[in-house]
């Protein structure tokens, strides 16, 4: 490797070559990965086992395509102009990370936390009083299902004993 451990100073970007650096806002970034599916030279990766975001500044071109496809207002800002040739430029380091969040009915993670308590504080209100809805936000796909189905079922079974 030709960096090595030395720290080489600065390569700017030209008009043919351009070198990014990534930045992620960890509060407001919910791991959707819309960034990671949209980077196309996997400058940005995602890392299952620690449910981080990982960036390598060696690799990232600075096309934008991740600052473009990103849902969060103010989440991810790409700085164009140089790549600082020292050691921590060529490997990967986390930019943001969160928790799975477990389904409250069978207890599979299947979604950040992040992301499960963005969905529940737009879509709870208006769901008013509707226990059933309001509890499927913070179930899996299956769970969620199975709850709407059995609200709908005793909502008929209420109306045919009512009349």
């Amino acid at each position: 490797f030709i960096v090595g451990s030395d720290d080489l100073g600065v390569v700017k970007s030209g008009e043919m070559i351009r070198y990014g650096e990534v930045a992620i806002n960890a509060e407001t970034c919910t791991l959707c990965l819309s960034c990671v599916g949209a980077c196309n030279v996997s400058a940005l990766v995602a890392d299952k086992k620690t449910n981080s975001i990982l960036f390598n500044p060696s690799v990232c071109t600075a096309c934008g395509y991740c600052e473009l496809s990103c849902a969060e207002k103010n989440t991810i800002s790409l700085k164009v102009g140089k790549l600082a040739l020292k050691p921590e430029s060529f490997v990967y380091s986390e930019l943001a990370h969160d928790e799975l969040f477990a389904c409250v009915e069978c207890g599979k993670e299947f979604a950040t936390k992040k992301a499960v308590e963005k969905i529940a504080a737009i879509m709870q209100p208006r769901f008013g009083n509707d226990r059933a809805k309001i509890k499927a936000l913070y179930c899996c796909a299956d769970c969620k299902a199975k709850i709407m189905v059995q609200a709908q079922l005793n909502a008929m079974r209420e109306d045919l004993l009512n009349g």
